[in-house]
């Protein structure tokens, strides 16, 4: 696969096996607790999203990296570093750096309004999704092109275009998001 950022909306990353993928879905129903609204770290946030961060940009929103990992990452690591292991063959990245890590949940028939990742920090990670929750009428509309974004799946998100998500459903949205990239060699 081609590891530079592509100019395209959405480009498919290819299956998430149910054995990554149930016991991620499992565990993040009864997580409830770990849930934060309008975290201070984002730039910008939403009353009706909210997130459970693993790893985050030390100079965000200036930089992707360093990224240092949050006090949530040691019980979450054995289920999330396998699906984005996987991920990372499949870009064919040697010697891979993430900046964020996080759940994000969008609540039921919520939206995020149309934007562009504009900062720094989201120009050179690809942006990964991988639906743990969705419903056939949740879309990540990018470019004025709506997109729904299968179970079993992980997707690269063109976020230098403007998009937006709407959740139709009656529940909660819920992705893994993480952002990768190829180091450069030193």
């Amino acid at each position: 696969m081609n590891m530079s950022k592509f100019d395209g909306q959405v480009r498919n990353l290819g299956e998430i096996p149910h054995e990554l993928l149930d016991p991620l879905i499992s565990r993040i129903r009864d997580a409830e607790h770990l849930w934060v609204v309008g975290d201070s770290r984002f730039v910008k946030t939403l009353d009706d999203s909210r997130h459970i961060v693993l790893s985050f940009p030390d100079r965000y929103p200036d930089n992707h990296y360093p990224a240092s990992f949050t006090e949530h990452w040691p019980e979450w690591k054995p289920l999330v570093e396998p699906v984005i292991d996987l991920v990372r063959e499949r870009y064919g990245f040697t010697d891979a750096g993430l900046a964020k890590i996080m759940f994000s949940a969008l609540n039921a028939r919520a939206c995020v309004p149309l934007h562009v990742d504009t900062n720094l920090s989201s120009r050179v990670p690809h942006k990964v999704h991988v639906p743990l929750i969705t419903d056939s009428s949740v879309h990540f509309v990018i470019d004025g092109t709506r997109h729904h974004l299968a179970l079993g799946q992980a997707y690269e998100i063109n976020n230098l275009l403007p998009h937006s998500v709407e959740n139709g459903s009656d529940h909660a949205r819920v992705h893994l998001i993480f952002e990768i990239y190829q180091k450069a060699p030193v």
